[in-house]
């Protein structure tokens, strides 16, 4: 579960900036 928590945040920080630009 704390993979998928950390990847989670980790995708989600990545993905909105990613998604941003």
């Amino acid at each position: 579960m704390s993979f998928y928590g950390i990847a989670g945040l980790f995708i989600s920080s990545c993905g909105a900036q990613f998604r941003g630009v």
